[in-house]
């Protein structure tokens, strides 16, 4: 599992904490815990008194008791959006009033907006940077001007800094500046301490009094106290120092990739990305991803729908290589019927007809579903016959076959059921695909999959029939042959048989469903997505 949902170290334990917590004196456990030594090695390690300095059961704690005050002091939260999202959450459990502004069109802080709110008494404002879920910096001139502003009507600023480690930069030496400034700090991320559950408020004696008197005391265990001292020791901070400058390299190297294969990401300087996408998109995506154990963050906030967040690993190539083929393929590979053409007057009538012909009761649209649904019956001459020794009908394939062409294709006598077909694709669809490279995976025979590619006036770059290959679906011979010819290796198949999803997944490819009424099906055999129609693929592409 590589879980890349929650900005946590997930590379494990540093070697520094694994050699602490094997070494840690338990005989004292029978005590109760005393914060102060984290305290002093906290202020030792930033520079401040330790009175400046409050050790918190995490960050969470750190915002539950600047908000518990806030509403001692009647005062409301001015809160820039995007934002964490324990600060609504915490204002809402305190009964503290919110005032939210609304981010910028491109997800970034409109922090032009935050100075009207603060520019009169009762104020609270919390920034984070690098914010949270966007890793969006705000620059020292920017932070400087709103806590002047902010202190100018006697209103605090909570500077949320839990991925500051990342960034490489801080706003600490303002501490002594302006004294309605206080610094969130975390010990889960850049330390990889996020079990543990330590964080910090640093700030003024005079905030950080209130806030001691508030705080419980005895809010961190003797384990966590002692494991995030060791955490502010040399070795510690140098191996951390190490380590964010790995991702910072990762991220920023990730970024530009994607990019270059023109993907919006936002710009960041946490140890994630954030990429906004649509509803769809997103969720096609995040469950690709999990198909190689990869979970990540996405989002359902009005200003954040869409968006997938993403932690930075150290290693990157596993999820650079499944990113890149969920967001977009190098080949989109299409099945024909029930996708691209409308077989239900042609092919269902064809094996309806054969089975009557043959003395057997016709099958029901769901039975044909139902069959179709047990895999194995990608060509309909199969299914045929499969149905009628259902019915107890014992037919040589070749009769079925011949029978069954003689409906479809027609004679002198009768047209064809084959006129009957329609095309799904609309203009619209047609020119989308015309700006991608898309090939045809069909169960037809290959005069039939031509005289359909024709019928949607289709211009695939192959096509690949039943009369390409030696084993149809569920086996990816297929897929295997268009990845091969084309010289690609991200592919997305799109059909709607629970056989084009097997195939699909055998390869590695993007698995998209068509047919909502069949969507559970689909989805047990693997889909990522399902999507009514093949006019709804734009959504995705």
């Amino acid at each position: 599992m590589l879980k890349l949902d929650f900005n946590e170290r997930c590379e494990g334990t540093p070697f520094w904490a694994a050699q602490t917590m094997q070494a840690l004196d338990m005989s004292s456990l029978w005590r109760y815990p005393d914060r102060q030594p984290l305290e002093l090695a906290i202020a030792k390690r930033f520079g401040l008194r330790e009175a400046q300095v409050l050790a918190t059961n995490g960050g969470d704690e750190g915002i539950d008791l600047l908000l518990r005050l806030a509403k001692r002091q009647r005062r409301q939260l001015v809160l820039p959006l995007p934002a964490f999202s324990m600060y609504k959450i915490t204002a809402a459990r305190n009964e503290l009033s919110v005032i939210s502004i609304d981010g910028k069109a491109n997800r970034a802080l409109d922090l032009d907006a935050v100075v009207e709110p603060i520019q009169a008494t009762g104020r609270l404002l919390a920034l984070t940077s690098p914010n949270n879920p966007t890793g969006e910096t705000i620059t020292r001139e920017q932070l400087i001007y709103l806590i002047t502003q902010a202190r100018a009507f006697g209103n605090p600023v909570l500077l949320d800094e839990a991925y500051a480690e990342f960034a490489g930069e801080s706003a600490l030496d303002l501490l002594e500046q302006f004294d309605n400034l206080i610094i969130l700090r975390s010990f889960s991320k850049a330390f990889g301490l996020a079990g543990l559950r330590v964080g910090c408020l640093l700030g003024q004696e005079k905030w950080l009094n209130d806030l001691r008197n508030m705080a419980p005391p005895f809010n961190l265990s003797t384990p966590s106290i002692l494991m995030a001292s060791a955490a502010c020791q040399p070795q510690a901070l140098s191996e951390m120092e190490n380590y964010c400058r790995t991702i910072a390299s990762a991220r920023d190297e990730l970024r530009e990739k994607l990019l270059q294969r023109g993907f919006e990401v936002l710009p960041s300087q946490g140890n994630f990305l954030l990429l906004p996408l649509s509803p769809a998109r997103a969720e096609l995506v995040s469950r690709y991803l999990q198909r190689f154990g990869i979970k990540v963050r996405a989002f359902t906030e009005n200003e954040l729908q869409g968006c997938l967040r993403i932690t930075i690993p150290s290693d990157t190539q596993l999820l650079s290589d499944a990113l890149l083929t969920a967001l977009s393929p190098e080949l989109l590979c299409l099945d024909m019927d029930g996708v691209l053409v409308d077989t239900r007057e042609s092919y269902d009538a064809c094996v309806k007809a054969t089975i009557i012909a043959l003395g057997g009761k016709e099958p029901s649209d769901e039975a044909l579903r139902e069959t179709r649904n047990s895999g194995g019956y990608n060509d309909d001459w199969t299914l045929t016959q499969a149905l009628l020794q259902r019915q107890g009908k014992q037919v040589d394939y070749e009769q079925v076959k011949n029978l069954f062409q003689t409906f479809y294709l027609g004679s002198a006598q009768s047209p064809g059921l084959r006129l009957k077909e329609k095309a799904v694709p609309t203009e619209t669809t047609r020119q989308r695909l015309a700006a991608t490279r898309y090939a045809i995976f069909t169960g037809r025979p290959r005069i039939e999959a031509e005289a359909g590619t024709e019928l949607c006036r289709l211009s695939p770059v192959q096509i690949v029939s039943r009369d390409d290959v030696q084993n149809g679906k569920p086996d990816p011979e297929g897929l295997l042959q268009l990845r091969s010819k084309q010289q690609v290796n991200a592919l997305w198949m799109v059909g709607d048989s629970v056989d084009d999803m097997r195939a699909a997944r055998a390869v590695n490819a993007v698995a998209i469903g068509i047919g909502i009424d069949n969507i559970e099906a689909l989805l047990a055999a693997g889909a990522d997505t399902v999507l009514a129609d093949i006019n709804a693929l734009g959504e995705l592409l």
